[in-house]
């Protein structure tokens, strides 16, 4: 029915692409200048409008356009409005439209098929749905993808745009099609010209990233062809490159940095923000896009806030950051200089990792779970396969460690003075100091200001001899292998007082350690550390986002910087990633197999197993007796601290006794390339099938076989011996498999079958442990992946975490890994376990002190995150009295209270202490556990129910304000990772408790 002449008045919220709003702006008063009586307010949910205002005009707007997410915190008051209001709604939803679904559809096809004439009958086609008497035309198609030329236009295919290019196609710049259609091309037109102007040829690429079947919208898979040929792409779109198969990627074969858009700050908020780049923008520009394997994540833009009168709404635009501009071509060239000269006349320096406070001597290559030296020596062998110039390769890894320690190729410590090393051959080269000097006044000059407040004028104290600084390594033709110079302290002594790094954690790298990476960077093609880890990216500076003035892109400079990282330390390898640039390169864990008890250990649980059978029997003089001794012994061996109820001495046994004989410990180190064979490989197997997991425990399968009741056999403080057993025959069955298979009976053959019916899910057990034992066979393309990488080619990425935990999915190794999806922790499974421990927790407390804890600290590492999915992140928001909120994705947005009747306790006030790592890599994390505390501090609720409000209204009788007295989340300052602690006890730089305080 037609409303006759009267103003249309339509509200749009526009959660994604806020540039799109200059267009609404120009379809709106080209529709204006047609006589159209429209009146248009348009926003973003992060607009810095009156939004009181604005709810208000929305409520009693004709229309109401919402694309956006859930997560949109005011979508309960935007889905209220007038009776006879048409609301059109798409994207990830959130509030709920009440026209036909065929007309959502064709409003959505109309944005998203963009421009202006479209927007324009999207504004039309919105009136006619809420009654006008309007005639929008039908959407009209634009390109969904096409190479876009600051100076040429766009193209269709790449055999046009070559017609007209000038240069030599060879690097891809991938961006989003919104960025070309709303004119939000600075960042990419500052890249094509500043390429350009090192006469490096450029394809860019717009697309509209994800498919849409619906709406013909091809994604990625398409737009990257258009980019075939290319040495190397730049990706400037967020999230992840493609859903699931990276097949489209893996041909491209190609590394693929990373230009990180910050969404939420301005170039001058980033600069003063020691964090460096939002959460929000670490999440949606950084970690999602590792998935799909991109690289070297260097902010390349930031917010500029534009205002639009016209709707009056405002909106931001991505404005290009020239210095990291700068650097970004910088790096590329890097890579292009590596992928184009030849093997035989490519640089390599090799860094291991040494603990200096340790013994710079004693920890020589150091790496977690990887024997450094040998893998060194086999990839050198390798690499001289292949082309490159390796001489005097060393015969061993015992070998090479002899010829680092004979030479002194080392830093000075304690006996080893620069005389020494001197004489003995260690020096590489003799850095003269006005040419250091040189180099370093070409830093920022707040980078300068803060070594010489630290440690004087150039060149410094340390690794000085006759006035050079010396730069100790090994040279093997095109090859050098260096030691990590020391982090942070200067000269041979070492009584705690040279090393500054012991009183001041934040201080910056000595004069020698920035003169040898500027060594590095003047002597290599490309840079690899080997062993998990070193310092290099836990020096000072922003913590994810850097800026030039920080010390871990100081050192690395632009040159391509490869990894050699534990699959099993997914934190610290991401912060590797993050910081210093590096591609990772994974490798496998040592061998492992239970540990065992021993000694009175033994003793305790063989006296439980007796005490058990006592019980059984009711013969109370023998459980007595039997409980003196176990006491007796338990002290002796300090599992228990004095006299407590035996019951609780005998549950906290078994606890312990459990922990310590199903811990894992290995046997050996890992050799690069080398997979685990015979009873290696079966000890493995078993570790990674003994807990459920994708398939049923392996343990499980075998005690069911024979008739028991594996969940019963867990419990019974007296079944340690009978687990022991139980683990010997999983090794034979699994011994039998890889020799046999599983079709020849040798179930039937190694157990007793007490119940048919279980021999199946055994079988199927046994068949996983079959195809996990093939994908450690491909631990062998290890160090063909390294070459790989020094080829300058994709490394694919990969699960990371611990495959003990039965994370099979982290294999095969040789992968660039990744970390986790931070929205989508905590995971559900882990909501339930966190759950359950907060209410054993509280459970303990209110049995032992007979009421509840009123404050409760703890400390979250990053490690729960990564390897338990967020266990410990749902205890604490438990013990608060909330749950995440989850959108229709999956993804964690925001908290959701739960109500005190449901709860049925007080609300915990919690203090959460977090480690640098947890800082950096999962901010979302934590800001979801302040604004849980916010939020529960607010409620309207007695305080001897709520905890956290009634600690809060106490802080502020004190003095405090409101956000001062709600500080429940602390960590270490951004660019600082630990306390030192550890530094002052591995130097013996202490005497009393005071010291380490």
């Amino acid at each position: 029915m037609s409303k006759g002449k009267g103003v249309f008045k339509l509200a749009a919220v526009i959660g994604y692409s806020g540039s799109v709003l200059r267009l609404f702006a120009e379809a709106w008063e080209s529709l204006r200048k047609e006589g159209y009586g429209i009146e248009l307010r348009a926003v973003t949910p992060r607009s810095t409008i009156d939004w009181e205002e604005f709810i208000s005009y929305a409520q009693g707007a004709d229309a109401l356009l919402f694309y956006g997410s859930s997560s949109f915190e005011r979508i309960d008051e935007l889905s209220k409005g007038k009776p006879d209001r048409i609301v059109v709604s798409f994207g990830e939803g959130g509030i709920e439209g009440n026209v036909h679904p065929s007309a959502a559809l064709e409003a959505e096809r109309y944005y998203k098929f963009g421009g202006i004439r479209n927007l324009k009958n999207l504004i039309l086609f919105l009136g006619k749905l809420a009654g006008w008497d309007f005639r929008p035309a039908p959407p009209e198609p634009i390109p969904w993808q096409g190479i876009y030329h600051p100076q040429l236009g766009v193209f269709a295919s790449r055999e046009e745009y070559e017609k007209v290019y000038p240069l030599k196609a060879r690097v891809g710049l991938l961006f989003y099609r919104s960025q070309w259609e709303n004119g939000d091309t600075a960042t990419v037109d500052l890249l094509v010209h500043k390429l350009e102007g090192e006469k490096i040829g450029v394809v860019p690429v717009f697309s509209y990233s994800m498919s849409d079947p619906r709406l013909g919208i091809p994604g990625n898979e398409e737009a990257l062809k258009l980019l075939e040929g290319c040495d190397l792409i730049l990706n400037l779109q967020s999230f992840t490159l493609l859903r699931g198969d990276l097949t489209p990627l893996e041909k491209l074969d190609v590394p693929i940095l990373q230009g990180i858009k910050e969404y939420y700050k301005s170039e001058e908020e980033w600069r003063a923000d020691p964090q460096g780049i939002s959460p929000m923008s670490q999440v949606m520009s950084v970690a999602q896009p590792e998935i799909s394997g991109t690289i070297e994540p260097i902010l390349i833009s930031a917010k500029v806030e534009v205002s639009e009168p016209r709707i009056k709404g405002n909106y931001a635009l991505q404005m290009p950051i020239g210095d990291r501009a700068d650097l970004i071509v910088r790096r590329i060239k890097g890579w292009l200089t590596l992928q184009r000269k030849p093997i035989p006349q490519r640089r390599i320096t090799f860094v291991l990792h040494n603990a200096p406070c340790k013994s710079v001597e004693a920890t020589v290559g150091r790496g977690y779970g990887l024997d450094t030296l040998e893998s060194l020596v086999r990839v050198m062998r390798a690499m001289k396969e292949m082309g490159y110039r390796v001489e005097g390769i060393p015969e061993s890894g015992e070998d090479l460690v002899r010829m680092i320690l004979d030479r002194k190729a080392i830093s000075e410590f304690r006996w080893t003075t620069t005389d020494e090393i001197v004489s003995k051959g260690g020096v590489l080269e003799f850095i003269d100091a006005q040419r250091y000097e040189r180099w370093f006044d070409s830093l920022p000059k707040s980078a300068q200001k803060k070594v010489i407040e630290s440690w004087g004028d150039p060149p410094g104290e340390a690794m000085v001899y006759e006035g050079k600084i010396l730069v100790t390594g090994l040279n093997f033709g095109n090859v050098n292998v260096i030691l990590q110079p020391k982090r942070g302290c200067a000269g041979a002594k070492c009584d705690g007082k040279v090393c500054k790094i012991l009183h001041d954690p934040t201080l910056p790298p000595p004069h020698h350690w920035l003169a040898t990476y500027m060594w590095i960077a003047q002597n290599s093609d490309l840079v690899v550390h080997v062993g998990t880890h070193g310092a290099l990216e836990f020096l000072p500076g922003k913590g994810v986002g850097l800026a030039q003035e920080d010390f871990p892109e100081i050192s690395i400079s632009d040159k391509p910087h490869l990894y050699i990282y534990t699959i099993s330390n997914p934190p610290e390898g991401i912060i590797a990633k993050r910081r210093s640039y590096a591609t990772l390169i994974d490798h496998l864990i040592p061998t492992i197999s239970p540990s065992g008890l021993y000694d009175d250990l033994e003793e305790i649980d063989g006296l439980l197993r007796q005490y058990e059978d006592a019980r059984r029997t009711e013969d109370d003089a023998r459980m007595k007796v039997l409980e003196r001794q176990i006491t007796d012994l338990a002290l002796k061996a300090n599992l228990i601290e004095g006299e407590e109820e035996f019951e609780e001495i005998r549950e906290k046994l078994h606890s312990r006794l459990t922990l310590m004989r199903e811990t894992m410990i290995p046997y050996g180190l890992h050799i690069l390339g080398e997979p685990p064979q015979g009873d290696e490989l079966v000890d493995m197997l078993v570790s990674i099938l003994r807990f459920d997991g994708d398939v049923p425990s392996i343990r499980r399968g075998i005690i069911e076989v024979e008739g028991g009741n594996y969940d019963e056999v867990l419990q019974d403080p007296s079944s340690g011996k009978f687990l022991d057993e139980v683990t010997e025959k999983a090794r034979k069955l699994m011994k039998l498999a890889l020799e046999r298979g599983t079709d020849g009976g040798i179930i039937e053959e190694t157990l007793q079958v007490r119940n048919p019916g279980a021999i199946e899910v055994l079988r199927r057990t046994v068949e996983y442990g079959l195809e996990v034992a093939r994908e450690l066979e491909a631990t062998r393309r290890e160090i063909s992946q390294l070459l790989r990488g020094m080829n300058g080619e994709y490394i694919e990425p990969g699960a990371s975490g611990s495959l003990t935990r039965g994370r099979v999915e982290v294999l095969p190794t040789g992968r660039n890994f990744y970390g986790v999806d931070p929205w989508r922790v905590p995971t559900p499974a882990a909501i339930e376990v966190g759950q359950q421990l907060a209410e054993k927790l509280l459970h303990r407390y209110l049995h032992e002190e007979g009421e509840y804890p009123e404050s409760v600290g703890m400390v979250l590492f990053s490690m729960d995150v990564f390897r338990a999915d967020g266990e410990e992140v749902a205890q604490i928001l438990h013990l608060l009295g909330v749950k995440p909120r989850w959108d229709k994705g999956g993804r964690a947005r925001g908290i959701e209270i739960i109500p005190l009747q449901k709860l049925g306790r007080p609300r915990i006030d919690v203090t959460v202490r977090l480690s640098g790592i947890m800082r950096d890599t999962l901010p979302h994390i934590w800001e979801m556990i302040d604004e849980a505390v916010r939020a529960v501090s607010c409620l309207d609720e007695p305080p001897e129910m709520n905890y956290i409000r009634k600690h809060k209204l106490e802080a502020m009788e004190r003095g405090l304000s409101e956000r001062e007295a709600t500080f429940r989340v602390f960590a270490a300052q951004p660019g600082n990772y630990g306390a030192g602690v550890n530094y002052t006890v591995e130097a013996s730089a202490w005497e009393n408790e005071e010291d380490l305080r």
